[in-house]
């Protein structure tokens, strides 16, 4: 089985984002990740619209209230879509020229997790972190990290549930994160689509399918990259970072 790109898990040979980049710009510009935002806003408008001329047409109180209840989920949808999106554009490049211990933050993120973990009944395993000085903003890492070992905690197996978090060195320039968890695994018809907006890798578990979509932006803002590999057995969450001292590439910042 093979790594996904980060716009979902397949099994094809995987295309890297390329180098990692280090952008002197004094604020961090959104990327045709505008693009795709807009499309995904156009396409609740448009659903906000048809629900709209359904309730205007009917005399039935019930169908208003169904109506009105889709158009005010579909309206958080949106809100939430846009408070990410800003927080991202609103970034600062001087965020990301500091440095920071990457087992301390991986220390940080369990201790965070673990909680969620216990009420989970599930376990966390973080026995195998090898410490480096890695590059970029310490708080947006965390938060990555965080996100996916929350997805991990929920989709890992009820009562037996185990959530490994991995920390290694892949080369001088490069470390690697992994975030594993024991569940059933990602639902096929999801994998191709994973990393965007609105799409949730645990239906049916709570959540607008934005944490994986911030995640990636959160990677891409530190210049690195996310895969993902999933199977019946569970599935892993790879983010790669660039160390101190990595040369800039071509890559786009957020």
């Amino acid at each position: 089985m093979r790594l996904a790109s980060t716009d979902g898990i397949s099994n094809s040979a995987v295309p890297s984002f390329g180098s990692f980049t280090h952008s002197r710009a004094r604020r961090i510009e959104p990327s045709s990740a505008a693009a795709g935002l807009a499309h995904e806003i156009s396409n609740h408008v448009m659903l906000v619209t048809g629900l709209t001329y359904i309730a205007k047409r009917s005399n039935d109180p019930t169908e208003w209230r169904r109506a009105l209840l889709k158009i005010e989920d579909r309206c958080e949808d949106i809100a939430e879509t846009l408070r990410t999106f800003m927080a991202f554009s609103s970034r600062r490049e001087d965020d990301l020229t500091m440095s920071f211990s990457a087992a301390e933050m991986l220390a940080q993120a369990t201790r965070l997790l673990r909680p969620l973990a216990l009420d989970a009944g599930a376990s966390i395993e973080t026995n195998d972190v090898e410490d480096a000085p890695l590059q970029g903003d310490e708080r947006m890492a965390l938060q990555a990290v965080v996100n996916l070992g929350s997805n991990a905690i929920r989709a890992s197996c009820q009562d037996t549930g185990r959530v490994r978090i991995r920390g290694m060195r892949l080369d001088e320039d490069t470390y690697r994160i992994d975030v594993e968890d024991n569940g059933p695994g990602i639902p096929e018809p999801l994998r191709h689509r994973l990393f965007r907006p609105f799409v949730s890798g645990n239906p049916g578990k709570g959540g607008r399918g934005m944490g994986l979509f911030v995640v990636r932006q959160t990677v891409r803002c530190l210049g690195g990259l996310i895969r993902a590999e999933s199977s019946t057995s569970g599935t892993t969450f790879s983010v790669e970072l660039p160390l101190i001292g990595a040369p800039s590439g071509a890559q786009g910042g957020c």
